[in-house]
């Protein structure tokens, strides 16, 4: 069967944190605008969206027309020296959005979830913004498919229904007040397209055949409502009431040969249009500027082992109780079906549920066609780019044997990624640099030594380690005898003559086929956890199969394994448990704003402890905070050793593991152990107590529980 990729572009909604020096920039992200490169970027991934500068955007999208000015709190766009929004800046979400008209009067007033924010790009205070936010705010849908953004604008949907951008100029900014809404369910026998208003009106639905617009919603000769009006056998197109209460759907189907990508167009208006199509009102001039508004939505169609299926809504069913007959979450029922929070379809709509999925589809997903062949150190100079092309595999094989390789983002010399090459085909010679053990072990460092990125002797100095030092060996290099360790939360290169072993060395086999067992890490945690990997990303939703946030999966994981954890969000989260592990800096505390003096190492932690992550410590925002479970030493299907391992639902990948010695290391602030009481600190002994004690850290948590499990 088939699917989009993303359900509802212009309506998705999605947690952002808050822009700040943490964000990574993806200097390979491209940006497209109608189909045609643009220059919008520089694009940046925050732990769940990505970002773009808000004025660029504008300024671009306007046609050059349009400007972001900013006044204390409050951003403007203007278009032509004339204001068309206002927001407040850097506050948590939502927040009001005022609309004005081509007059300056406020038209109308909605909220978004995510304002813009100001962020260090260059070494500047730059305004960035959610590329969703971007869609929203001015009706200009979006689709990130690998390292590309595509936008498209009013105009680029005007010309698709034939009405010239030319005779029709400057829709991104006439369209504001008038903008639809516009979604489609993912591809099935049936599809749906629905449509809501961000006031009171009527809307047509299209889709395109041959490249003509079809109305996809109509009546026959007597009047009566028909699905997929056939207009040659006589049927007439008519519009449908659509208000930001009221969701009008429309139906087709696919037939012949599917497309990669598929569009859908709405018009709203402010008057009914029966019998006719409001493409000829425009046409004609009966409807001006401000009395209609246009949308749309690029569907991309891919491979998926879903299988959807019609449901008729019944007398006396609730989203509720649809989702307990179909064990499925309601948030992702809602999500398909273009339903808002607590919103009950009527007696007789049709909705689109997973029926089932495709067994053959996911046993071929889970035999993918390629092989993981070793572990490849990146090197300087090389480039995902460069590496599809010399395996001769495809990027989406790499991606899919890297989950933790940010579309758009550059890999960095000494990083290890999975090597692979097309099933039953040589690799490719010199491809990698042999990493043949993975090994869980410590060590001493016979002398002083110098730790590498890379392990070429003249890559960048990462440290200087005192001769007698305990470092942790994650790996072997044996044709150039040197060892991959990591020292303080560091990993690095150091030849194998400068490392003394107190105890031998356990080797951990290396099993380079997808979907082999985790090993390494024998804990509860790891086992239940790694079930669930490649689930998406759903803000607010819960469902481990089909879609889940941070801290809902946090809390799922907890609730399987029978062990008691506060509920979301996050903020909630960081209430409860034991402080028992941190990193020098400002963060928040259970709602309260603290500074720890040093840091409590990693080396602390165990399987199980909550993660906590935060962009910002300057009150309770709650798209600034992530969490995830810290699984400590473990070993990935592709062969990848990870010393600190945690396991998250991420915005950008879903539930995935990440190396907490690379990413997100400038957001990490603390972990917890267990949650079954209010704020507790686990006295630490030795070195750590003393330096606890100078900086006087028990203040940060007095100990209700000493020792809470």
């Amino acid at each position: 069967m088939i699917q989009t990729t993303r359900i509802f572009q212009s309506v998705a909604i999605a947690v952002v944190l808050a822009c700040s020096a943490s964000a990574q920039v993806l200097p390979r992200m491209k940006i497209k605008l109608d189909e045609a490169a643009a220059d919008l970027g520089p694009v940046y991934l925050n732990v769940n969206t990505y970002t773009i500068p808000f004025a660029k955007a504008v300024t671009v999208l306007f046609g050059g027309k349009g400007s972001v000015s900013l006044s204390g709190d409050t951003a403007t766009v203007n278009y032509e020296g004339k204001p068309l929004i206002t927001m407040p800046v850097g506050t948590e979400g939502p927040v009001d959005v005022q609309i004005y008209d081509m007059d300056g009067n406020v038209a109308q007033s909605y909220s978004i979830d995510e304002p813009p924010r100001l962020q260090k790009v260059g070494g500047q205070d730059r305004l960035m913004i959610d590329v969703d936010t971007v869609s929203d705010l001015l009706g200009v849908a979006n689709d990130v498919e690998d390292d590309t953004i595509s936008f498209f604008t009013p105009a680029f949907f005007c010309e698709k229904l034939h009405l010239s951008a030319k005779k029709f100029p400057d829709r991104t900014a006439k369209n504001l007040t008038m903008v639809p809404e516009i979604g489609v369910t993912p591809p099935a026998n049936t599809l749906l397209i629905t449509a809501r208003g961000r006031t009171n009106g009527y809307v047509q639905l299209y889709k395109f055949e041959k490249g003509e617009p079809v109305p996809l919603l109509g009546k026959d000769q007597a009047g009566k409502t028909v699905v997929d009006p056939n207009l040659e056998a006589g049927d007439l197109p008519r519009t449908e009431r659509c208000a930001p209460n009221a969701l009008a759907v429309a139906e087709t189907m696919h037939t012949g040969q599917l497309p990669k990508y598929a569009f859908y167009a709405a018009i709203f208006t402010k008057k009914p249009y029966d019998g006719s199509d409001p493409i000829d009102g425009i046409r004609e001039g009966e409807l001006r500027d401000g009395d209609w508004g246009v949308a749309g939505v690029r569907q991309r169609i891919t491979n998926s082992p879903i299988i959807f299926a019609p449901y008729i809504v019944k007398s006396g069913n609730t989203i509720e109780s649809i989702a307990d007959e179909k064990k499925l979450s309601p948030g992702i029922i809602r999500g398909i079906n273009g339903l808002r929070t607590n919103e009950q379809p009527p007696v007789g709509r049709k909705l689109m549920l997973i029926a089932e999925f495709d067994q053959k589809a996911l046993a071929r997903q889970m035999n993918p066609d390629y092989q993981v062949t070793g572990l490849h150190e990146v090197q300087p100079g090389d480039t995902v780019e460069s590496l599809i092309a010399k395996w001769k595999v495809t990027k989406q094989a790499f991606t899919q044997a890297n989950p933790d390789v940010s579309p758009g983002s550059e890999l960095e010399p000494g990083e290890l990624v999975a090597a692979i090459s097309p099933i039953n085909k040589p690799q490719p010679p010199n491809s990698t640099v042999p990493v043949e053990e993975i090994i869980n072990g410590r060590g001493l460092t016979k002398k002083s030594v110098v730790l590498h990125k890379t392990s070429d002797a003249s890559s960048p100095t990462v440290a200087t380690i005192d001769a007698g030092t305990a470092i942790v060996i994650a790996g072997r290099l044996p044709t150039l005898k040197q060892y991959r360790i990591v020292f303080r939360d560091q990993p690095g290169y150091v030849a194998e003559d400068d490392i003394r072993l107190p105890k031998p060395l356990v080797t951990a086999t290396i099993a380079f086929v997808r979907g082999k067992p985790y090993t390494g890490n024998s804990s509860k945690w790891a086992a239940e956890a790694t079930k669930y990997i490649g689930t998406p990303y759903d803000w607010g939703h819960a469902d481990l199969r089909h879609g889940i946030d941070c801290s809902h999966f946090v809390e799922a994981i907890y609730k399987k394994l029978g062990e008691p954890v506060p509920s979301p969000p996050v903020h909630n989260m960081e209430k409860f448990g034991a402080l028992v592990g941190f990193k020098a800096g400002a963060c928040e505390v259970g709602g309260v704003s603290k500074n720890f003096a040093t840091s409590l190492p990693f080396a602390r932690l165990q399987p199980g402890d909550r993660i906590i992550m935060q962009n910002r410590a300057d009150g309770p925002h709650k798209s600034d905070h992530h969490t995830g479970l810290y699984l400590g030493e473990i070993t990935l299907p592709n062969g990848r050793h990870l010393v600190h391992a945690m396991i998250d639902a991420c915005g950008s990948t879903g539930v995935t593991i990440h190396d907490l010695d690379t990413k997100y290391q400038s957001i990490y602030k603390y972990a917890l152990h267990g949650s079954d009481g209010r704020w507790s600190f686990i006295a630490p002994t030795g070195e750590w107590a003393e330096k606890l004690n100078r900086v006087g850290a028990t203040s940060v948590a007095r100990p209700a529980k000493v020792g809470l499990k």
